[in-house]
């Protein structure tokens, strides 16, 4: 019988970064894109700020900050959604040639 903990994809980390440090460059949203080697972690986040720190597979990895508000659509619904976003007009031009049949081979 295995254990639970062999069957993990990932474990939580505490404590890899000082917790003064980690407010600190959240708050100044100062983390680089990449690799950390003082604190070896990869940093995913894009804003500047990361939140929980994993390890899968032997790497480190430092996950964005949650969001703190999140919206929904429709309070009653608890579906996810897609909005459809307008293209831009040089897309709108090739989409519309390429679709079109050529009358000669219907």
């Amino acid at each position: 019988m295995q254990k639970d903990v062999l069957n993990k994809l990932y474990t939580k980390l505490v404590g890899v970064i000082p917790k003064n440090v980690l407010v600190k460059k959240n708050k100044s949203a100062t983390w680089k894109y990449g690799y950390n080697e003082k604190y070896d972690i990869v940093v995913i986040s894009k804003t500047g700020e990361i939140g929980d720190i994993i390890k899968m597979n032997g790497i480190n990895i430092a996950l964005p900050l949650q969001p703190k508000k999140i919206t929904k659509r429709h309070s009653a619904t608890k579906h996810q959604y897609w909005e459809r976003h307008e293209y831009p007009k040089s897309l709108k031009n090739f989409y519309h040639i390429s679709m079109e049949r050529p009358t000669q081979y219907i």
